[in-house]
């Protein structure tokens, strides 16, 4: 009778134990996303296809394609925001994938540029298609990798904020981007 209370309380603290365990750690809970989120994404993702057929593919050759860009480009921002708004779990092998589809599409486009137009086909050209983050044409995916390489460290700088100093961090970004950045044109943001 006794060993078998002990046996009963064992066992019910060991499975009280394993469920705080459990729902303790941050990789078996699952997150809820939201279908709105995702919506605002996809938005996000027509915006910069619509940007890039606009902007590169017409040349500006359209007289309303300034004003109708200078919306469609707030696709990346949103873009953004959404990404650190669910946060970026920093994993290698995610950046080693993400690095090694950049390459292939930028091989491939230079194949086919080469082909079509008869492009440049130097050495040195086809040694550039390798590091994607330092060439200005992918400015946007030399802008996600250092994002996505400063990710944790931001995370937790930013957990650890009080609101107060948060705003005043937000105050400097602003100031970095719009300011600095845009009316006098530093090329900060």
């Amino acid at each position: 009778m006794i060993n078998n209370w002990i046996d009963k309380k064992l066992y019910l603290n060991l499975h009280l134990k394993a469920e705080r365990i459990m729902s303790s750690n941050q990789y078996l809970q699952t997150i809820n996303r939201n279908s709105n989120f995702e919506m605002v994404r996809i938005v996000a993702m027509t915006f910069i296809v619509i940007y890039h057929i606009l902007y590169h593919g017409f040349n500006q050759q359209l007289s309303y394609t300034t004003t109708v860009v200078s919306f469609l480009i707030g696709g990346v921002d949103l873009f953004l925001l959404i990404t650190g708004f669910w946060g970026i779990k920093f994993k290698w092998r995610s950046l080693i994938d993400l690095l090694c589809i950049v390459v292939f599409y930028a091989l491939l486009s230079h194949v086919c540029f080469a082909l079509i137009f008869h492009g440049d086909i130097s050495l040195k050209s086809w040694l550039k298609l390798f590091f994607p983050a330092s060439r200005p044409t992918y400015w946007f995916i030399a802008c996600y990798i250092f994002l996505y390489l400063l990710s944790p460290m931001l995370s937790n700088g930013l957990k650890m904020m009080s609101n107060k100093q948060l705003l005043v961090f937000i105050g400097i970004l602003i100031y970095m981007n719009c300011f600095s950045g845009w009316f006098f044109d530093n090329g900060i943001n």
